[in-house]
């Protein structure tokens, strides 16, 4: 569920990026858009689209927060699932 929604973070960003003249150059695929916004939440940042309006690098700061909000999640669930298998424990 966690993904899903991490998946559906991304896309919606996506829409967002793709309604306003917020980069550099504008999209020339639908696709751009879903691109630019998996390489913001990975934190890749390859430079070949970037932002240039105040608003453009809010929303890029904003879904970089949410993405790293989403890894310690699921950091934190997986983690929880080793603890609870007890695979750590000291009782043999």
């Amino acid at each position: 569920l966690l993904f899903l929604n991490y998946i559906e973070i991304v896309f919606d960003f996506g829409v967002l990026y793709s309604t306003g003249n917020y980069l550099n150059k504008e999209f020339s695929h639908w696709f751009d858009a879903i691109y630019f916004s998996v390489i913001s939440s990975a934190t890749i940042g390859y430079g070949d689209f970037y932002p240039i309006t105040s608003i453009g690098k809010l929303l890029v700061c904003t879904q970089s927060i949410i993405a790293l909000v989403f890894v310690v999640l699921f950091i934190n669930f997986f983690n929880n699932k080793v603890e609870s298998s007890g695979y750590f424990s000291n009782q043999n």
